[in-house]
C-alpha cells in the first residue's frame, strides 16, 4: 500500500489493523471534507436506488473484505482508483456507524507533513 502525501500531510484509512487507503491533503481540493462528501454521495445514490441501509452496509463490508490479490491491477491509474474506492467505502461505513473512526484496529489517521531538519 502506497501512502499518498502532499504539502498538508495525508489521511490514512485502516480496516482490520491494515492500511487500506491513503489520500493526500492540501489547501485546495484535497481536504477531509471532500472525501466525506464522496462517501455521502455513495450512500445517497444507493438510497435513491431504493436499497436498504442493511444491504448498503453488507455490500460495503463485502467490498472491504475482498482479497486485493484477486483484483487485477493493470496500471497505476487503476491502483489509484481502487485506493479512492476503498477509502470512500471506509468513510461511508464510518458515516453509517459500522466502523469507529477512532478504533484501535480501524479508523482514520490524519498525518501531518514530515518536518524537514
Amino acid at each position: 500500500m502506497v501512502i499518498y502525501k502532499s504539502n498538508k500531510g495525508s489521511m490514512c484509512l485502516y480496516y482490520e489493523g491494515k492500511l487500506r487507503a491513503s489520500f493526500p491533503l492540501n489547501d485546495k481540493s484535497w481536504k477531509p471534507e471532500t472525501f466525506y462528501d464522496h462517501a455521502n454521495k455513495m450512500i445517497v445514490d444507493a438510497l435513491r436506488d431504493k436499497q436498504s441501509l442493511e444491504f448498503i452496509k453488507a455490500t460495503l463490508l463485502i467490498t472491504l473484505k475482498t482479497n486485493k490479490k484477486k483484483l487485477k491491477i493493470v496500471t497505476e491509474d487503476d491502483s489509484r482508483l481502487e485506493n479512492q474506492f476503498i477509502g470512500y467505502t471506509i468513510l461511508a461505513l464510518i458515516k453509517l456507524n459500522v466502523i469507529d473512526p477512532d478504533g484501535d484496529q480501524e479508523g482514520i489517521l490524519l498525518c501531518p507533513p514530515r518536518r524537514k531538519k
